[in-house]
C-alpha cells in the first residue's frame, strides 16, 4: 500500500469511527444482497459466505484507515482469502472484483449521506472517499493476485488429471477406470476413437492448445506424449491442421478398445511421416504405404523384380520411375501425367511402354499395378531422406 499522502488535507480519524462503524453491518448486508441480485454467478453462493468475506475485508480496511498504516502480513494473507476461494469456485475474476465495487459504492453512500446531513464536512467526505478508494484498490490487487495464483495451480492440476486420463485410456491394456472417465464428464459406455498428431518444428504445444479450444473435440481429452499430441474423442477433431502436420485417426470403438485404436493411429502417423504425407488421415488413406513399410521382405522382392530392371539411380531410370509414379498417382491418366510432368502425352506413352518392356509388367493389369505401387513405396522408404518428396496433402497424393 502506498504511504499516506502528508500533503493532503488531514482527516479526523475519530470521524471515521462515528460515521462508518455504526453502518458497517448494513453495508455488508446490502452489498451481499446486491451481489446475489446483480451478478448471476453469485446466485449459487450462500449469502452468509458472501457477507463474511465482505465483513472481513471491511474490518481490515477500517483498521488500516484509522491507523494510517500498511496492512500487516496477516492482514495481507486475509485479504487474499476471497481471491483464493472464488478461484476454487470458478467465479470469474471480473465478477469477484465487481463485488468489491458494490461494497465500495455502499460505503460511499454512507459517507455522502452523512455529508448531506451535515454530520461530516464536504471536505472530510472527499478525503475519506479518496482514502477508502486507495485501500479498496490495494485490497482488490491482493485478492486478484491470490485468485491468479490459485487459478494457475488449478489449471496445472487439471492438466495433470487430463494427461493421466489420456495416458491410462491409450497406453495401458486395462484402459482408463470408469470412475476417471465419469469425473471427466465422459461416458464409460460411449464410443470413442483415438488420435495421434505429429507437428514439425516443435510446435506440439500450439497444436495441444488448438485441440483444447471449445468445439474442437466432442466428449474427448488430449495431452502431450513425448513430442506428439495424443487423445481421444467421440468423433474426429474439428480441426484443419497446419501444413506439415499429420493427424492420424484410429477406428472408433468402446472405451476398452481405445488402446487398439491408438495403436492404429500411431501406425498412421508413423507411416505418413515416413512417406511425406500430412493432413487428417485414417489407416485406409495410407494403406499401400503401411503395407510397404511393414512388409519389408515382400517390398524388397518387389523392388528387385520390378524396379531394378529400370535402373534406379541412373538418369534414365529415375526419369522412368518418376513417370511411372506420377502415372499411378494420376489414376493412370496419360494426359494428367503429361500435364504434371510438363511433357507431351506421346513422350509419356513412350516411357510407359519402355517400363513395360523392361519389367514385363502390364500397366493395365491390377495385380501388376499393385505390385508396382508397393515397390515404388518401398524404394521411397529405403531411399535417403533428402530424396523423399515434400509433404503432400491427401487431395494431391
Amino acid at each position: 500500500m502506498a504511504a499516506p499522502d502528508h500533503d493532503a488535507p488531514s482527516l479526523d480519524r475519530a470521524l471515521i469511527i462515528t460515521t462508518l462503524l455504526p453502518h458497517l453491518e448494513d453495508v455488508v448486508r446490502r452489498s451481499a444482497q446486491r451481489a446475489k441480485q446483480e451478478i448471476p454467478v453469485y446466485e449459487g453462493i450462500e449469502e452468509l459466505e458472501i457477507r463474511q468475506g465482505i465483513a472481513r475485508d471491511l474490518e481490515i480496511a477500517m483498521a488500516v484507515l484509522v491507523g494510517e498504516r500498511d496492512p500487516s502480513d496477516d492482514e495481507r494473507q486475509a485479504l487474499g482469502i476471497i481471491g483464493d476461494t472464488r478461484a476454487r469456485q470458478q467465479v470469474p475474476l471480473e465478477s469477484m472484483l465487481r463485488v468489491y465495487r458494490i461494497a465500495l459504492d455502499e460505503v460511499f453512500g454512507v459517507v455522502w449521506r452523512a455529508s448531506e446531513e451535515g454530520v461530516v464536512a464536504h471536505g472530510d467526505a472527499l478525503t475519506l472517499t479518496r482514502d477508502m478508494w486507495r485501500i479498496a484498490d490495494h485490497a482488490m490487487e491482493m485478492a486478484a493476485a491470490a485468485y491468479r495464483h490459485r487459478e494457475l495451480e488449478l489449471v496445472a492440476e487439471a492438466s495433470e488429471r487430463r494427461a493421466a486420463l489420456v495416458h491410462a485410456a491409450l497406453l495401458t491394456p486395462a484402459g482408463a477406470p470408469a470412475a476417471l472417465l465419469r469425473d471427466a464428464g465422459l461416458d464409460p459406455q460411449g464410443r470413442y476413437l483415438a488420435f495421434r498428431a505429429r507437428v514439425p518444428g516443435g510446435r506440439e504445444r500450439g497444436l495441444l492448445h488448438e485441440l483444447q479450444l471449445e468445439g474442437v473435440l466432442r466428449e474427448g481429452a488430449v495431452a502431450l506424449h513425448g513430442a506428439d499430441v495424443v487423445g481421444f474423442a467421440a468423433d474426429r477433431p474439428r480441426l484443419v491442421p497446419a501444413a506439415g502436420t499429420v493427424l492420424g485417426l484410429g477406428p472408433p470403438g468402446a472405451v476398452a478398445d481405445l488402446a487398439r485404436s491408438f495403436s492404429v493411429a500411431t501406425r498412421v502417423v508413423d507411416t505418413a511421416a515416413a512417406v511425406g504425407r500430412d493432413g487428417v488421415l485414417r489407416i485406409t488413406d495410407v494403406a499401400m504405404e503401411a503395407i510397404a513399410r511393414s512388409e519389408e521382405t515382400l517390398g524388397e522382392q518387389l523392388v528387385h523384380r520390378y524396379l531394378e530392371p529400370v535402373g534406379p539411380g541412373t538418369p534414365v531410370g529415375d526419369e522412368l520411375l518418376e513417370t511411372l509414379r506420377t502415372f499411378l498417382d494420376a489414376g493412370r491418366s496419360t494426359e494428367r501425367t503429361a500435364a504434371a510432368l510438363t511433357l507431351h502425352p506421346n513422350t509419356v506413352r513412350k516411357r510407359l511402354h519402355r517400363i513395360e518392356e523392361l519389367t514385363g509388367a502390364s500397366l493395365q493389369a491390377l495385380d501388376d499395378q499393385l505390385a508396382l505401387r508397393i515397390a515404388l513405396l518401398r524404394h521411397q522408404l529405403a531411399g535417403p531422406p533428402g530424396a523423399r518428396p515434400a509433404p503432400r496433402s491427401p487431395a494431391t497424393g
